[in-house]
């Protein structure tokens, strides 16, 4: 009787720790990124944002969605980058946003998940030359993204999070196969609502 007793409190825990996943969250985050297929360019900077999603989770199955917006310090610059007329080239990366769908397995107070979705980010380039002055365009990129992390209950309303996103970033002005690859590491805390 013993052994069905702690059994039956196993069991009730975890599935207690399986709804406390469930339903509406937000928190923020911060994160590091870098770009991957530019060179011998270091564009990588950090960003720091918001996210926002819902839980459904059955048994130990966990289904959900998510959106996220993120403010960004990913840069790049270039001194003199026409030889010998001065002047600076700079490339950033303003903002990075997503919608993506959500896939994992809830063990105890751990949630072990699979994300997917469709992401739109901003990239300015600049150029300024002494004498000539400074001229700057924006350009969309948008594709792809897909990543997994672990998240943990630390109480019943707050978890945090360990997770890594991989971007996908294209624009039909730029030409196919131009696309940026972006890797991001990201790490928050998440408000679950009651």
């Amino acid at each position: 009787m013993a052994t069905i007793a702690i059994i039956a409190s196993a069991s009730a825990a975890s599935a207690q720790a399986a709804r406390g996943f469930d339903g509406f969250y937000v928190g923020a985050h911060g994160s590091y990124g870098k770009v991957d297929n530019t060179g011998s360019a270091d564009v990588e900077g950090a960003l720091g944002g918001i996210h926002a999603g819902y839980n459904y989770v059955n048994g130990s199955l966990l289904v959900g969605g998510e959106a996220d917006y993120d403010w960004s310090d990913v840069s790049y610059s270039l001194n003199d980058p026409l030889g010998g007329l001065g002047g600076k080239l700079s490339i950033d990366l303003n903002y990075v946003a997503t919608v993506r769908g959500r896939l994992g397995w809830v063990y105890q107070s751990a949630l072990f998940y699979a994300t997917a979705g469709y992401a739109w980010s901003e990239v300015e380039v600049a150029l300024s030359i002494p004498g000539l002055g400074r001229d700057s365009a924006s350009v969309d990129l948008e594709g792809p993204v897909a990543g997994g992390g672990v998240e943990y209950k630390f109480s019943n309303a707050i978890s945090g999070r360990l997770e890594g996103l991989h971007y996908w970033g294209g624009n039909d002005d730029i030409g196919e196969g131009e696309d940026l690859e972006t890797n991001v590491i990201r790490a928050g805390l998440t408000y679950h609502l009651p």
